[in-house]
């Protein structure tokens, strides 16, 4: 028997048809309204005043990060959903996921990849109702129905794989009874005894982006999450409060509009 060598393209594509496979579940197709453009409602705090946080907090237990380098595809989320997490005002925040929406960011701008990985998700999402979450290039589509919370989380991971098609893949939250949806972009507070040579520094190694015109005052920053980085808005966030970066740093969510 002759053994055929398989391309890394070829391996992921195998390994996510069987994946998949063996996750069909009975779908009930249900009517999803047709979105309009979503308008952009950040949950920034107005105003922020001066935080003072005692030492960067540890992670969650049995929580592991492993270097921007190390990681082999975008960084994963915990099966149990324990790292989805971020700070407000010092204190950490569970998010509650949502079955309705997942959101996706292209890293390719070839055309025909980006339809094969739309037709790759068609039997996880309704890929025909996709909508423009943000002008960065964030699409939200609708969940199909039958999902779990560990099925979901799987799903996303074995996406976030392919770091080469996507630069995003992330779910949507419950907040306040409210759906909601995070971006690329985070919101962080730096002290006051932070130089903007420390700033960029520390941006540079966390790799974000800012202008000038993103400056919000009182050190407080509007920061783009690059598509080389392996990490969502949520991680980035909560990795500049738990390295001791920031002050504050929370993602930038977009309510859903139905």
């Amino acid at each position: 028997m002759v053994d055929i060598p398989f391309t890394k393209n070829k391996q992921r594509k195998l390994i996510f048809l069987v994946y998949m496979v063996l996750n069909i579940v009975i779908i009930t197709l249900t009517a999803c309204s047709t979105q309009q453009g979503l308008p952009l409602k950040s949950t920034s705090t107005p105003e922020i005043e001066k935080i003072v946080i005692n030492g960067p907090p540890e992670p969650p237990a049995g929580e592991v990060r492993e270097g921007i380098e190390d990681l082999g595809g975008l960084q994963k989320i915990a099966q149990d959903g324990s790292s989805l997490y971020y700070y407000e005002n010092g204190k950490r925040i569970p998010l509650t996921l949502s079955l309705n929406w997942i959101t996706i960011q292209f890293k390719t701008d070839i055309l025909s990849e980006r339809e094969a990985a739309l037709q790759n998700i068609a039997s996880l999402a309704y890929v025909d109702q996709r909508v423009p979450l943000t002008e960065s290039g964030i699409l939200l589509i609708p969940l199909q129905s039958g999902l779990s919370n560990e099925s979901l989380i799987s799903n996303i991971n074995l996406l976030r794989i392919d770091s080469e098609i996507y630069s995003q893949v992330n779910p949507s939250f419950v907040m306040d009874g409210v759906e909601k949806a995070i971006t690329d972009q985070i919101v962080v507070v730096f002290s006051s005894e932070k130089d903007m040579g420390a700033i960029k520094t520390i941006n540079d190694e966390m790799k974000t982006n800012s202008t000038s015109e993103q400056e919000m005052g009182s050190h407080t920053y509007l920061l783009s999450i690059d598509s080389e980085s392996p990490y969502d808005a949520i991680t980035t966030a909560n990795l500049y409060i738990e390295n001791g970066y920031a002050v504050q740093a929370y993602p930038v969510f977009i309510e859903i509009k139905k």
